[in-house]
């Protein structure tokens, strides 16, 4: 916050309000409560901001809530599957089988191989001894519950939501703030650019870094990966 103290800047308490604090899809009231707590600590904490909010900030919030609810639960049930498998560290030997498992988990619950969730599964069996930023974003532990799968999922879309902000709003350079460091690895490691809008859906590519797919295994994601809508 102490970055933005002294700025003009314009902003969106829309991703604090979706995400709720309950480790769970937040229902109308507490999106109400979590708005209004954002909008009066950030008029108190940034005075010179402008909030971006109006009269149907409320209904926009909720009306994503909807529209995203059939992919979170097909990203869920993909997330479900693939934690007994990759919660470990996985090293060489288990490569190939684990990199298999994922892409078949992505297609058997409809999920494009190249959207941000299963580059993230990927990336985990890509880097070895859980080094990548994507597998701590994924928040695989064992014992994995609904709730650290909404955690990791509320996470890729704040990011889902970012790229099709910076493509409708190139010029105002939207950006998200975020103290989750993993989080933040993650978005610039991918290295998103080429923001574009086709036939009223939103595209972007992708050029991940070493440090989440190294050595060979980036051939191997751009091999199995097609280009999808994100």
């Amino acid at each position: 916050m102490d970055l933005l103290t002294e700025h003009e800047v314009r902003i969106n308490p829309l991703l604090y309000a979706i995400e709720g604090n309950g480790r769970k899809i937040p229902d109308h009231r507490l999106v109400k409560e979590q708005m209004e707590e954002a909008i009066a600590f950030l008029r108190k904490a940034l005075p010179k901001a402008v909030l971006v909010i109006g009269d149907r900030s409320l209904e926009g919030v909720l009306g994503l809530i909807e529209d995203t609810r059939a992919g979170f639960e097909n990203k869920r049930k993909f997330l479900i599957h693939l934690a007994p498998l990759l919660s470990a560290p996985i090293g060489r030997r288990l490569f190939a089988s684990r990199w298999k498992n994922v892409l078949e988990a992505a297609d058997r619950h409809g999920l494009a191989r190249d959207s941000l969730v299963v580059l993230a599964a990927l990336s985990s069996v890509a880097v070895p001894n859980s080094g990548s930023a994507a597998k701590k974003v994924l928040k695989f532990t064992h014992g994995y519950s609904d709730q650290d799968v909404y955690n990791a999922l509320a996470d890729f879309r704040s990011l889902e939501i970012l790229i099709h902000l910076i493509t409708l709003f190139p010029h105002d350079r939207p950006a998200i703030f975020t103290a989750d460091k993993a989080l933040a690895l993650f978005w610039t490691g991918i290295r998103a650019d080429n923001f574009r809008q086709e036939n009223l859906r939103v595209f972007c590519d992708l050029t991940p870094v070493e440090q989440l797919f190294p050595d060979e295994t980036i051939d191997l994601w751009k091999r199995d990966s097609r280009p999808r809508p994100v």
